[in-house]
């Protein structure tokens, strides 16, 4: 990353890790553990029986 596009380095810099970094430092961990969650629960559910949570919906769709 220059400051060849007329941009003050430091600037580009700190709006980038602003921008790029603190938010989805807060964001990308929880969509990551839901979806870790969500695919363990389908796992389950396949191997056991269905999820109470997706049985309803599945029942109200097949018929």
């Amino acid at each position: 990353m220059t400051g060849s596009q007329g941009f003050p380095r430091s600037r580009t810099l700190s709006t980038f890790n602003r921008v790029s970094f603190s938010r989805p430092s807060n964001l990308f961990p929880t969509i990551l553990e839901h979806q870790i969650l969500f695919l363990r629960e389908a796992k389950n559910s396949m191997r056991n029986q269905p999820h109470p949570r997706i049985m309803p919906e599945i029942m109200q769709t097949s018929t």
